[in-house]
């Protein structure tokens, strides 16, 4: 979540190309941990010179929250080695190393609470007001893998798209998540969640995974003109 926020502003403000390059690139193999974690710390540096930048990206940037994103390399780190055949190999093992990861879990989740002032929105319809020039947006509070988002109105100043998560900077201009961040019904109870797109293989098409981890992969064939158009190509 930290990644694709990261990504996202990038994208939409043209802060570090390079970054988004990196990005796109490495959906070609699928996009990993430390290909997130690389995204958001780049988007902490950019925002750092950005006179718009949300705040909650500016606060990625502080000494402490510099601690907590090593702390995702941390993790990430433990992530690669279980990856790679060298997960724990007995009970007493596991317990040893849950006990010096905790730490960096900890600093992570209270780095991430910066999150909570960038709040995600699946829109649902939108109506223009001509007196004061303004869309008025209905639309769903996405919380996590929760699928009753709840209902909520917006007053923005430029048209939105039916269907698609916007990120909503304090004060700011909404930021459109795809193709970093979509929603789809789940294939069993038809309810909408939250995707990341995870992979682009050569036989076209992307590589969906559920946010919160349900459910296998699917494929999506209507974010190819929306990859393309990134870092505005």
């Amino acid at each position: 979540m930290v990644g694709a926020t990261g990504a996202a502003w990038l994208n939409a403000t043209g802060a570090d190309p390079d970054a988004i390059d990196e990005l796109v690139t490495a959906y070609g193999r699928g996009v990993t941990q430390g290909s997130w974690v690389s995204v958001a710390r780049k988007a902490a540096k950019a925002a750092t010179t950005s006179g718009d930048a949300p705040h909650a990206l500016t606060a990625f940037a502080r000494k402490p929250t510099k601690s907590w994103l090593n702390q995702l390399d941390e993790l990430t780190k433990e992530r690669n080695n279980a990856a790679h055949g060298m997960r724990p190999r007995s009970q007493a093992q596991a317990a040893e190393r849950l006990d010096t990861l905790l730490p960096s879990l900890e600093t992570a989740l209270r780095g991430a609470s910066y999150l909570g002032s960038l709040p995600w929105i699946l829109t649902t319809s939108s109506s223009y007001r001509t007196h004061d020039r303004t869309f008025d947006v209905a639309a769903r509070l996405v919380m996590g893998d929760h699928p009753e988002f709840e209902p909520s109105r917006w007053t923005v100043t430029l048209p939105l798209e039916n269907d698609r998560v916007y990120l909503f900077p304090d004060g700011g201009e909404p930021i459109d998540m795809t193709p970093f961040i979509i929603i789809r019904n789940c294939e069993v109870c038809r309810s909408p969640e939250l995707f990341h797109s995870d992979r682009r293989p050569g036989t076209g098409g992307t590589i969906l995974k559920n946010a919160a981890g349900h459910g296998g992969p699917l494929t999506d064939h209507t974010l190819d003109e929306e990859f393309r158009r990134l870092n505005g190509g």
